[in-house]
């Protein structure tokens, strides 16, 4: 068989297929840690992973936790090193907004290795100034540098979830 040289390229993993994986080794970790199932989108439309979580007797709970993830090698830090800035299309902050479970954005720093979180949906509704102009195409988050994923994230997000589905759970889906 021929040796591939320069000028017949195969294909190439880049910098930024490889951060994206170690983002979604990275969170994976904090969510089997708990007790918790992830399973991976592949068809990927706004959403990475779809976690599910359990009773303290293993019996799977009702709903689902949203995570979309970036990473970055370039995390931009601001207001004196107390606030990640990070922007996603418009088209990402109209699906997460309308969702009934609580989605949650995860920028992963690949140079540090740390995670930070944003609950999306309570971000948006915290702040009525926060909600985009209707002829952006992308809309900036800011996440305090406090807020690395971490255990106590996740039951906050088990938390979150569990008011969702109670809510949920007051649709009518009869007559």
């Amino acid at each position: 068989m021929a040796k591939k040289t320069a000028a017949e390229p195969t294909k190439q993993r880049t910098r930024q297929h490889v951060i994206a994986s170690q983002s979604l080794n990275h969170v994976e970790k904090f969510v089997y840690d708990e007790g918790y199932s992830a399973e991976r989108v592949q068809n990927d439309y706004g959403y990475d992973l779809l976690v599910s979580t359990y009773d303290a007797l293993g019996y799977v709970e009702s709903g689902f936790i949203l995570i979309q993830l970036k990473a970055t090698d370039h995390i931009k830090v601001i207001k004196k090193n107390t606030l990640i800035s990070f922007s996603v299309s418009i088209k990402d902050y109209r699906l997460w907004i309308a969702s009934g479970f609580p989605v949650f954005l995860i920028v992963y720093d690949a140079m540090t290795r740390t995670a930070y979180w944003l609950y999306f949906q309570k971000y948006f509704g915290d702040e009525e100034t926060r909600k985009p102009n209707s002829n952006t195409t992308t809309v900036t988050v800011r996440i305090p540098v406090g807020d690395v994923l971490s255990e106590t994230t996740m039951a906050y997000m088990r938390e979150s979830m569990t008011r969702c589905t109670a809510e949920l759970a007051r649709v009518r889906h009869h007559d």
